[in-house]
């Protein structure tokens, strides 16, 4: 048998050019900015595992994760590829597939990239206090050094 999901994820090309990363080539899912499971995307809002078994036709299966990623998963990437999208999701406290770290982090970023760098400081105070002590602490460091805070 094989057991399998998908996951799903955008890449900020703001953030990619901020934090170095190249922007022409297709990024690993712990390289996007938003992650979340195909599951998450269809009616019933939950993580989905899908199994191929040796004896089945796997046309079936085949086709249910197809149709659900035209019908169910490419609107919702779609809604979450403009920064201001992102911003907005990260702005309201939800990170979907990151740590609190990242969606602070990414935030802090895009902000101040946007030149909004009031809340950008908001953004990486929170940072700050929240990595306090935390195995983050240092990454956290890292991020606000780079953005001159």
């Amino acid at each position: 048998s094989i057991v399998f999901t998908v996951n799903l994820g955008v890449a900020s090309g703001s953030l990619l050019k901020f934090f170095g990363q190249p922007k022409d080539h297709a990024h690993k899912i712990d390289q996007c900015h938003w992650r979340q499971r195909l599951g998450f995307t269809l009616p019933e809002a939950s993580d989905r595992w899908w199994c191929l078994d040796a004896d089945q036709d796997p046309e079936g299966v085949v086709g249910e994760v197809s149709d659900a990623i035209m019908n169910s998963a490419l609107p919702v990437i779609e809604e979450h590829l403009p920064d201001a999208a992102l911003r907005a999701v990260w702005e309201s406290g939800t990170a979907p597939g990151i740590t609190e770290t990242d969606r602070l982090r990414y935030l802090s970023a895009l902000l101040k990239i946007q030149g909004s760098e009031v809340e950008s400081k908001e953004a990486a105070a929170s940072l700050r206090a929240g990595a306090q002590g935390r195995p983050t602490a240092d990454l956290a460091g890292l991020h606000l050094a780079r953005l001159d805070f």
